[in-house]
Protein backbone atom coordinates (compact mmCIF):
# COMPACT_ATOMS: atom_id res chain seq x y z
CA UNK A 1 0.00 0.00 0.00
CA UNK A 2 1.46 3.83 -0.69
CA UNK A 3 2.70 5.13 2.78
CA UNK A 4 2.63 8.58 1.14
CA UNK A 5 0.14 10.87 3.01
CA UNK A 6 -3.14 12.06 1.95
CA UNK A 7 -3.63 14.94 -0.53
CA UNK A 8 -2.69 18.12 1.19
CA UNK A 9 -1.56 16.73 4.73
CA UNK A 10 1.59 17.46 3.86
CA UNK A 11 1.10 21.26 5.98
CA UNK A 12 -2.10 20.61 7.50
CA UNK A 13 -5.76 21.46 6.68
CA UNK A 14 -7.03 24.79 5.63
CA UNK A 15 -10.52 24.99 7.97
CA UNK A 16 -12.24 27.35 5.30
CA UNK A 17 -11.51 24.85 2.30
CA UNK A 18 -13.12 21.31 2.66
CA UNK A 19 -10.45 18.33 2.51
CA UNK A 20 -9.34 16.73 -0.78
CA UNK A 21 -9.83 13.17 -1.68
CA UNK A 22 -7.78 12.14 -3.99
CA UNK A 23 -8.98 8.69 -4.19
CA UNK A 24 -6.74 6.71 -1.58
CA UNK A 25 -7.49 6.97 2.19
CA UNK A 26 -11.28 6.87 1.80
CA UNK A 27 -11.86 6.89 5.49
CA UNK A 28 -9.64 9.16 6.74
CA UNK A 29 -11.07 11.72 4.02
CA UNK A 30 -14.70 10.48 5.57
CA UNK A 31 -13.87 11.42 8.90
CA UNK A 32 -12.42 15.19 7.96
CA UNK A 33 -15.25 15.95 5.35
CA UNK A 34 -18.08 14.71 8.25
CA UNK A 35 -16.25 16.79 11.06
CA UNK A 36 -15.88 20.12 7.93
CA UNK A 37 -19.38 19.60 7.43
CA UNK A 38 -21.17 19.30 10.78
CA UNK A 39 -19.24 22.21 11.73
CA UNK A 40 -20.00 24.47 8.53
CA UNK A 41 -23.58 23.71 9.42
CA UNK A 42 -25.06 20.33 10.97
CA UNK A 43 -28.63 21.09 8.60
CA UNK A 44 -26.00 20.47 5.42
CA UNK A 45 -24.61 17.15 7.00
CA UNK A 46 -28.46 15.98 7.37
CA UNK A 47 -29.01 17.06 3.56
CA UNK A 48 -26.25 14.86 2.66
CA UNK A 49 -27.45 11.80 5.11
CA UNK A 50 -30.93 12.08 4.38
CA UNK A 51 -31.31 13.46 1.04
CA UNK A 52 -32.55 17.15 -0.58
CA UNK A 53 -35.50 18.85 0.72
CA UNK A 54 -37.91 20.17 -1.85
CA UNK A 55 -40.19 22.68 -1.62
CA UNK A 56 -43.88 21.20 -2.24
CA UNK A 57 -47.48 22.07 -2.30
CA UNK A 58 -50.42 19.98 -0.69
CA UNK A 59 -53.57 19.38 -3.23
CA UNK A 60 -57.13 19.23 -2.91
CA UNK A 61 -56.68 15.41 -1.65
CA UNK A 62 -54.25 15.78 0.79
CA UNK A 63 -51.31 14.82 -0.89
CA UNK A 64 -47.66 17.12 -1.24
CA UNK A 65 -46.63 17.75 -4.78
CA UNK A 66 -43.62 19.91 -5.69
CA UNK A 67 -44.49 23.44 -5.91
CA UNK A 68 -44.21 25.58 -8.84
CA UNK A 69 -41.42 27.31 -9.54
CA UNK A 70 -42.91 30.94 -10.01
CA UNK A 71 -44.74 30.15 -6.22
CA UNK A 72 -41.38 29.58 -4.38
CA UNK A 73 -41.12 32.03 -1.47
CA UNK A 74 -38.20 33.35 0.24
CA UNK A 75 -37.39 30.18 2.79
CA UNK A 76 -38.02 27.58 -0.49
CA UNK A 77 -34.91 29.65 -1.78
CA UNK A 78 -32.93 29.01 1.52
CA UNK A 79 -34.26 25.23 1.27
CA UNK A 80 -32.61 25.13 -2.42
CA UNK A 81 -29.82 26.70 -1.20
CA UNK A 82 -28.88 24.58 1.49
CA UNK A 83 -29.30 21.60 -0.76
CA UNK A 84 -27.05 23.13 -3.55
CA UNK A 85 -24.20 24.24 -1.12
CA UNK A 86 -24.20 20.59 0.34
CA UNK A 87 -23.77 19.35 -3.31
CA UNK A 88 -20.94 21.93 -3.61
CA UNK A 89 -19.08 21.21 -0.92
CA UNK A 90 -18.79 17.43 -1.77
CA UNK A 91 -17.72 18.52 -5.42
CA UNK A 92 -14.99 20.98 -4.81
CA UNK A 93 -13.47 18.11 -2.11
CA UNK A 94 -12.89 16.09 -4.96
CA UNK A 95 -9.84 15.29 -7.54
CA UNK A 96 -10.87 15.76 -11.52
CA UNK A 97 -11.22 11.56 -11.44
CA UNK A 98 -13.00 11.01 -8.53
CA UNK A 99 -15.99 13.60 -9.91
CA UNK A 100 -15.98 11.55 -13.13
CA UNK A 101 -17.41 9.01 -11.05
CA UNK A 102 -19.96 11.34 -9.80
CA UNK A 103 -21.20 13.59 -12.51
CA UNK A 104 -24.50 12.56 -13.25
CA UNK A 105 -25.30 12.69 -9.63
CA UNK A 106 -27.78 15.36 -8.93
CA UNK A 107 -27.84 15.16 -5.13
CA UNK A 108 -25.07 15.41 -2.08
CA UNK A 109 -26.90 12.38 -1.06
CA UNK A 110 -25.96 10.55 -4.58
CA UNK A 111 -22.76 11.31 -4.39
CA UNK A 112 -22.14 10.60 -0.64
CA UNK A 113 -23.38 7.05 -1.51
CA UNK A 114 -21.48 6.52 -4.87
CA UNK A 115 -18.22 7.46 -3.01
CA UNK A 116 -19.09 5.06 0.07
CA UNK A 117 -20.45 2.00 -2.81
CA UNK A 118 -17.05 2.51 -4.43
CA UNK A 119 -14.71 2.69 -1.83
CA UNK A 120 -15.99 1.19 1.03
CA UNK A 121 -16.60 -1.84 -0.92
CA UNK A 122 -13.09 -2.04 -1.75
CA UNK A 123 -12.12 -1.92 1.81
CA UNK A 124 -14.57 -4.09 3.16
CA UNK A 125 -12.84 -6.85 0.22
CA UNK A 126 -9.75 -5.85 1.69
CA UNK A 127 -10.32 -6.26 5.25
CA UNK A 128 -12.46 -9.75 4.74
CA UNK A 129 -8.89 -10.82 3.34
CA UNK A 130 -6.64 -9.82 5.62
CA UNK A 131 -9.34 -11.95 8.31
CA UNK A 132 -9.15 -14.78 6.29
CA UNK A 133 -5.10 -14.40 6.29
CA UNK A 134 -5.26 -14.00 10.04
CA UNK A 135 -7.40 -17.02 10.47
CA UNK A 136 -4.87 -18.94 8.91
CA UNK A 137 -2.13 -17.65 10.61
CA UNK A 138 -4.29 -18.31 14.17
CA UNK A 139 -4.81 -21.79 13.30
CA UNK A 140 -0.92 -22.67 11.95
CA UNK A 141 -0.23 -20.86 15.49
CA UNK A 142 -2.55 -22.98 17.41
CA UNK A 143 -0.85 -26.03 15.83
CA UNK A 144 2.38 -25.27 16.57
CA UNK A 145 1.38 -24.49 20.13
CA UNK A 146 -0.60 -28.25 20.37
CA UNK A 147 2.57 -29.84 19.00
CA UNK A 148 5.13 -27.67 21.60
CA UNK A 149 2.43 -29.19 24.28
CA UNK A 150 2.43 -33.06 22.93
CA UNK A 151 6.31 -32.48 23.47
CA UNK A 152 5.83 -31.38 27.05
CA UNK A 153 4.39 -35.39 27.41
CA UNK A 154 6.79 -37.01 26.23
CA UNK A 155 9.40 -38.67 28.57
CA UNK A 156 13.47 -39.51 27.99
CA UNK A 157 12.20 -43.03 26.89
CA UNK A 158 9.75 -42.01 24.36
CA UNK A 159 12.63 -40.10 22.59
CA UNK A 160 15.31 -42.57 22.54
CA UNK A 161 12.60 -44.92 21.38
CA UNK A 162 11.34 -42.68 18.58
CA UNK A 163 15.27 -42.23 18.00
CA UNK A 164 15.99 -45.01 16.85
CA UNK A 165 12.98 -46.61 14.95
CA UNK A 166 13.81 -43.08 12.91
CA UNK A 167 17.33 -44.66 12.18
CA UNK A 168 16.00 -47.65 11.19
CA UNK A 169 13.62 -46.16 9.12
CA UNK A 170 16.25 -43.50 7.78
CA UNK A 171 18.66 -46.28 6.62
CA UNK A 172 15.89 -48.39 4.84
CA UNK A 173 15.05 -45.52 2.74
CA UNK A 174 18.65 -45.40 1.79
CA UNK A 175 19.09 -48.56 1.03
CA UNK A 176 15.36 -48.64 -0.74
CA UNK A 177 16.97 -45.76 -2.62
CA UNK A 178 20.25 -47.42 -3.47
CA UNK A 179 18.47 -50.76 -4.85
CA UNK A 180 16.18 -48.49 -7.19
CA UNK A 181 19.21 -46.36 -7.98
CA UNK A 182 21.10 -49.60 -8.97
CA UNK A 183 20.79 -50.11 -12.59
CA UNK A 184 18.96 -53.78 -13.83
CA UNK A 185 21.33 -56.49 -14.65
CA UNK A 186 21.77 -57.30 -17.82
CA UNK A 187 20.72 -61.10 -18.94
CA UNK A 188 23.84 -62.53 -20.11
CA UNK A 189 23.21 -63.81 -23.84
CA UNK A 190 23.71 -67.33 -23.96
CA UNK A 191 27.04 -67.93 -26.38
CA UNK A 192 26.33 -70.39 -29.38
CA UNK A 193 28.36 -73.37 -29.18
CA UNK A 194 31.33 -73.47 -31.88
CA UNK A 195 30.90 -75.60 -34.56
CA UNK A 196 33.09 -79.08 -33.38
CA UNK A 197 35.41 -80.24 -36.29
CA UNK A 198 37.27 -78.75 -39.45
CA UNK A 199 35.99 -77.26 -42.25
CA UNK A 200 39.60 -77.94 -44.49
CA UNK A 201 39.81 -81.63 -43.89
CA UNK A 202 35.96 -82.19 -42.93
CA UNK A 203 37.26 -84.84 -40.20
CA UNK A 204 35.06 -83.77 -36.94
CA UNK A 205 37.66 -85.21 -34.34
CA UNK A 206 39.81 -82.02 -34.05
CA UNK A 207 39.69 -77.87 -35.03
CA UNK A 208 40.94 -76.54 -37.26
CA UNK A 209 43.99 -75.05 -35.52
CA UNK A 210 45.30 -78.80 -35.23
CA UNK A 211 44.25 -80.15 -38.66
CA UNK A 212 47.38 -82.15 -39.56
CA UNK A 213 47.02 -81.00 -43.18
CA UNK A 214 48.73 -77.38 -42.10
CA UNK A 215 52.13 -79.18 -41.89
CA UNK A 216 51.72 -81.06 -44.98
CA UNK A 217 51.41 -78.07 -47.02
CA UNK A 218 53.79 -76.34 -44.90
CA UNK A 219 56.31 -79.26 -45.83
CA UNK A 220 55.48 -79.55 -49.40
CA UNK A 221 55.78 -75.57 -49.66
CA UNK A 222 58.98 -76.05 -48.19
CA UNK A 223 60.14 -78.55 -50.48
CA UNK A 224 58.93 -75.89 -53.61
CA UNK A 225 61.06 -73.39 -52.13
CA UNK A 226 64.20 -75.63 -51.86
CA UNK A 227 63.67 -77.12 -55.59
CA UNK A 228 63.16 -73.35 -56.72
CA UNK A 229 66.41 -72.33 -55.18
CA UNK A 230 68.60 -75.33 -56.44
CA UNK A 231 67.60 -74.89 -59.94
CA UNK A 232 68.14 -71.01 -59.40
CA UNK A 233 71.84 -72.11 -58.19
CA UNK A 234 72.20 -74.26 -60.67
CA UNK A 235 71.18 -71.63 -63.60
CA UNK A 236 73.80 -69.20 -62.46
CA UNK A 237 76.32 -72.00 -61.76
CA UNK A 238 76.40 -72.69 -65.81
CA UNK A 239 75.99 -69.28 -66.41
CA UNK A 240 79.36 -68.52 -64.96
CA UNK A 241 80.83 -71.53 -66.20
CA UNK A 242 79.91 -70.39 -70.28
CA UNK A 243 81.37 -66.91 -68.96
CA UNK A 244 84.51 -68.16 -68.22
CA UNK A 245 85.28 -70.11 -71.28
CA UNK A 246 84.06 -67.21 -73.29
CA UNK A 247 86.88 -64.94 -71.58
CA UNK A 248 89.66 -67.74 -72.43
Amino acid sequence: MNSAPPLGHGQGQHINRPPLFNGEYYSSWKTRIEDFIQDEDYKIWVRITNGPLIPTNTDSKGKKVPKPTENYGEADYKMLGKNAKAKCILVCGLIPDEFNHISSCTSAKQIWDTLKNAHEGNLKTYEMNVDKRGEGNKEKNLGFKATESDKSDINDDDLTLIRRNFKKFFKRGLNSAKKKKTPPKKEKIAEKPQDRGCFKCGQTDYQIKDCPMWEVEWKKGRAEKEKKEFLNKKKNKKKNKQCMQLGE
